[in-house]
Parts: structure tokens; sequence; C-alpha cells
């Protein structure tokens, strides 16, 4: 069983679309709570063997659900907004646009710092 205070978000923004910098430097969110889910959705191989056995175990889709909860703060989440309004900061305002930005989050389990971390969403939908 883990504690709460063992799990942490953390995003980089993606310079192409679902590509990780070669380098990743992870800035991580300050959240009140989460519902990240990774779903992934398999089929069995129907090859018919004599030995009874599965030929194949082929993953057909895998998405993510959820979400984070969070106390707005100054400056938190400005990366996030920018990608959220499609738009860029230029001497502290904020305007909507067309730049599209896509990050990667990864929500870490620090209970067993061995099996650290999973990925759960190449691209933030806003």
């Amino acid at each position: 069983m883990s504690d709460s205070n063992r799990v942490g978000l953390r995003y980089i923004e993606e310079v192409t679309w679902n590509v990780l910098p070669g380098t990743p430097t992870m800035a991580p969110i300050r959240f009140t709570g989460e519902s990240l889910i990774p779903n992934v959705e398999n089929i069995v191989s129907e090859e018919i063997r004599d030995d009874r056995m599965v030929t194949d175990l082929i993953q057909v889709s895998r998405s993510n659900t959820g979400g984070f909860d969070f106390e707005l703060s100054d400056a938190t989440f400005d990366t996030l907004l920018q990608g959220a309004l499609f738009g860029t900061w230029t001497t502290n305002v904020l305007k909507n646009s067309t730049t599209e930005y896509s990050y990667s989050i990864e929500k870490a389990l620090l209970e067993n710092i061995k099996a650290k971390a999973k990925s759960i969403s190449p691209k933030l939908d806003m």
C-alpha cells in the first residue's frame, strides 16, 4: 500500500509530437490529486497449436484517461497554460493563437524507487 504523498507528476514539452528530447529533464507538476490511468487493449492470437499454447498476445491499442487536480498559483502552470491556449507568452501576457504544443507527462510511483516511473501520456490534450 502506498501513501498519497509518494506519487509525483512530471512533464516535459516535446519538440516533435510523441518524441521525448534526447536527455529529458522533467519538470514537476504541483497537484492536489490525480486519476491518470494507462489503458492497454490486447487480443490473443487465434492460431491453433497442437501444444495448446497461445502463440502471441497482441497489443492493439493504448490510451490514457484521467487528469489531475491543482491549486492555481503564480507562474506554476505557465507552460501548460501556453499549450492550452496554443499561444506564447510575451512580456507576461498570454494570448491564444494557433501554435501547437505537446507534452509528455510521467506519473512516478515513488514507493519503490527501482520501479520508479511509467509514462502516462504522450500528448496533453487541453
